[in-house]
């Protein structure tokens, strides 16, 4: 991380969070995360921080730690299950040499066992972690925790005189690092952002799919709670009903003249995105490649498919398939979205040997060369080779198609 501060940085020069900071080493926050994943629960975690939160309260005086303090920082009631778990995460914690018990005083000491830590860019350091954030660490759930430590990791800088607190974050990163689900990282960020704690600035696309997105943190975060999103809400007031629903004719849009049902044949001039993923269109496509002006003709309908998937993966699918389909650019194609081009005709192939396709031009030994050429292009066409075709149908041998084959020249 360059110490040099960004553009996009309105404050860039700051001393230290409002409420003041811990300083916790990427190791033993990757060691506080391996142990909450384990039998022990994600409390052992919470449990840590809000050791650390209690440790740092002090100001390294001294002073007796008491276990309803605890509780009260993770959000806990005093019972006997939930005292039983405090201090089993407790004895986890001394045995990982998390912290190191002395008189009246608890020590965090640097760990690096983690094999997590390697996953982390510059994760053997000392990370500032704001001590309203600890607070929010000891009562947050597994993928908040995860979200929180990510930025925290990307983001968050010790210098001699100073702190940063920009970054660039990816979603998927976070869910890499912690072995968690992305749509959780994500809903977790969404969190952050409504509590104010992050702020995403504008980002251009090359620079968010290899980095990811400008993120500054609010050092002077003061701890407010967000507005609660659709989940948090209660029932009775997330399914209110705030609008009376519509009755008779109101508010209602006239059908149009198509019939239900009937889609529109796809074409060159109009293609969407849905096009290249329906097969059966794929094929009236590649039918009408020939009147499309486009300058790569390939005769090969499974090349076709692997350009539709290849184009399926960009962000506009139907413009960049007209563009590989005109510049003919079979390289872009990788060994995976060929084979997934080859498992999605395999399902086809058996339609390309009803009758309708083959009629009654089965070819015989007595056949005419031409209409055998005729009917291998043809089969070609449709996407599969002639023996494939043939060997369904009794009588059709590998010697007998080869004889046909030599007869047709």
């Amino acid at each position: 991380m360059p110490k040099t501060p960004p553009k996009w940085d309105p404050d860039p020069h700051h001393v230290k969070p409002d409420g003041g900071f811990a300083l916790l080493h990427g190791g033993a926050i990757c060691a506080a995360w391996d142990l909450g994943r384990t039998d022990i629960g994600h409390h052992a975690t919470r449990l840590y921080f809000a050791l650390v939160e209690m440790s740092t309260r002090r100001a390294g005086q001294g002073g007796e730690l008491k276990v309803d303090e605890a509780l009260n920082l993770m959000g806990l009631s005093r019972s006997s299950k939930n005292l039983a778990k405090i201090r089993r995460a407790y004895a986890a914690l001394s045995d990982a040499k998390l912290i190191v018990a002395g008189d009246r005083k608890l020590s965090f000491p640097d760990v690096r066992t983690s094999p997590r830590l390697a996953k982390v860019p510059r994760g053997d350091r000392r990370v500032p972690v704001p001590r309203r954030v600890l607070r929010l660490l000891a009562k947050a759930t597994t993928a908040r925790t995860a979200a929180v430590l990510g930025y925290a990791f990307r983001c968050l800088h010790n210098h001699r005189k100073s702190l940063t607190r920009w970054g660039l974050v990816q979603v998927q990163w976070i869910a890499d690092v912690f072995d968690l689900n992305r749509g959780s990282v994500d809903r977790a960020k969404q969190w952050l952002v409504g509590l104010g704690w992050i702020k995403q600035l504008p980002t251009h696309g090359w620079l968010v799919r290899r980095h990811g997105v400008r993120t500054l943190i609010d050092l002077r975060w003061g701890g407010s709670a967000a507005r609660p999103g659709v989940d948090e809400l209660p029932l009775a007031r997330r399914f209110t009903k705030r609008h009376p629903l519509p009755r008779g004719s109101n508010n209602q849009q006239p059908a149009g003249r198509r019939r239900p049902g009937v889609s529109k044949p796809p074409t060159w001039r109009k293609l969407t995105d849905g096009d290249l993923r329906d097969l059966g269109r794929l094929r009236e496509l590649f039918a009408q490649r020939d009147s499309s002006g486009a300058v790569y003709a390939n005769p090969r309908f499974r090349d076709f498919v692997a350009l539709a998937v290849r184009a399926r993966d960009g962000d506009r699918p139907a413009a960049l398939f007209r563009w590989l389909i005109d510049r003919g650019r079979r390289d872009w194609v990788t060994q995976s979205q060929e084979d997934e081009a080859i498992r999605w005709l395999k399902p086809a192939r058996k339609q390309t040997m009803d009758p309708p396709l083959l009629g009654t031009k089965l070819p015989r030994l007595e056949i005419d060369p031409i209409d055998y050429r005729l009917f291998v292009a043809a089969v070609k066409t449709a996407g599969c080779r002639a023996f494939q075709v043939l060997r369904d149908h009794r009588g059709w041998t590998r010697e007998r198609f080869q004889a046909v084959e030599r007869a047709a020249g």
